[in-house]
């Protein structure tokens, strides 16, 4: 029997097939699906959690922040850290709330960017998580300690 003939076929998987990271197979499958093998990535699907852990919701969160922090500061000149937290903050807020994007905080920023950044806001609300205080979106103070290491 040749090592592909030890797994099942696509379906439903065995009870334990959750478990694979924690052991050796992890590997051998990594490098299988790595090389196209549909049944190695249809194994290694199932084995990955349906909601990814908030601390890692939070995470890909902030490097979106800190993305939309750079994409600001390429476009409105002499942008300051404060200043692009309290963009990202506010626009966050407000597209979470389905309002949209206008009045002095967007001011420097063209029509076209304005809903450029809604729509990233929309499609990054669309997956992160909460926060501590159940907020949809992270105030301007908690913008800032997200930019920190960015800026």
């Amino acid at each position: 029997m040749t090592e592909s003939q030890n797994f099942p076929p696509a379906g439903k998987l065995p009870d334990g097939y959750g478990e694979i990271f924690a052991c050796v197979m992890r590997d051998k499958l990594m490098a299988r699906a790595q090389a196209g093998d549909e049944q190695a990535i249809r194994i290694l699907l199932a084995a990955v959690p349906k909601d990814i852990p908030r601390a890692l919701a939070r995470s890909l969160r902030d490097e979106e922040i800190r993305r939309l922090a750079l994409w600001l500061a390429g476009r409105v000149p002499d942008l300051t850290p404060h200043g692009a937290a309290k963009i990202i903050s506010f626009a966050g807020s407000a597209v979470a709330k389905g309002d949209p994007l206008v009045g002095r905080t967007y001011a420097m920023l063209e029509r076209d960017e304005r809903a450029a950044l809604a729509d990233r806001l929309k499609q990054i609300l669309a997956w992160a998580p909460a926060t501590k205080r159940g907020a949809s979106w992270p105030g301007v103070r908690q913008t800032q300690d997200i930019l920190r290491p960015a800026w």
